[in-house]
């Protein structure tokens, strides 16, 4: 199975449409919706490099300034797309296997 970029970014528009604060300021700050859209950029980061750009991204001034609002969206992104950080810094996997 292969997701494509398309159904990618239809996945986080709908997570983002459920989640109704983050939708509004999404909607309503063109900076914020950029921010968040590079999450969707990872998927053309070579797979080696997608968690540490991951880390990297949820380092930014934004994302740390917003994390108490945006936590249920990177909870959903890192348990689907990345995988959970484990106690061991290692992670689970994901659901969907970052190749895809």
């Amino acid at each position: 199975m292969r997701v494509c970029f398309f159904h990618f970014g239809q996945c986080l528009w709908r997570k983002i449409q459920n989640l109704p604060d983050i939708r509004q300021k999404y909607v309503n700050n063109a900076d914020f919706s950029l921010k968040i859209k590079q999450l969707m950029a990872l998927a053309f980061i070579p797979v080696s490099h997608v968690v540490d750009t991951f880390n990297k991204l949820m380092s930014q001034q934004l994302f740390e300034d917003n994390e108490e609002l945006l936590l249920p969206l990177i909870d959903y992104f890192e348990q689907t797309w990345i995988g959970r950080p484990t106690r061991r810094n290692k992670r689970r996997p994901p659901i969907f296997d970052l190749k895809l």
